[in-house]
């Protein structure tokens, strides 16, 4: 009788250990998923925009956004200061990126020239040829 106690005590044991583990197990797939979710979010919301300073036109920055004078640049500028293809906006790891393409004049970033492809962020101010664009995000 002692015996049968003990092995029926066992088996409830065993039964709640292995209800503990499928909470345990419930709750790492929840946490999982949520991370996932987050990572999702932030490659969809991988949209941006760009505010002409001057005349306050917005234009939509895309993951690979081309600037220049040239007509099948995503933002064409109508300015001889500006080379065809000249600066380029990409998103890489859910960072944003800025790129002069060996442009004549040069492309600023915070009044500042870039040579190298630079991190860029909401509010940055960005100069190619006589035109200013706020970037955000």
């Amino acid at each position: 009788m002692i015996g049968e106690s003990l092995l029926q005590l066992f088996h409830y044991g065993l039964i709640l250990l292995i209800c503990i583990y499928l909470a345990w197990i419930a709750i790492l797939i929840r946490q999982d998923t949520q991370a996932v979710k987050k990572l999702l979010l932030l490659h969809t919301s991988s949209k941006a925009s760009m505010i002409h300073k001057s005349t306050s036109i917005t234009h939509s920055v895309t993951p690979t956004t081309t600037l220049g004078r040239s007509s099948s640049s995503t933002i064409a500028i109508d300015d001889t200061a500006v080379s065809m293809n000249h600066a380029k906006i990409t998103r890489k790891n859910s960072v944003w990126w800025l790129a002069d393409l060996n442009s004549k004049n040069g492309t600023m970033l915070n009044n500042q020239s870039i040579s190298q492809p630079t991190v860029i962020s909401n509010g940055d101010s960005i100069t190619i040829g006589r035109h200013t664009f706020i970037f955000k995000e």
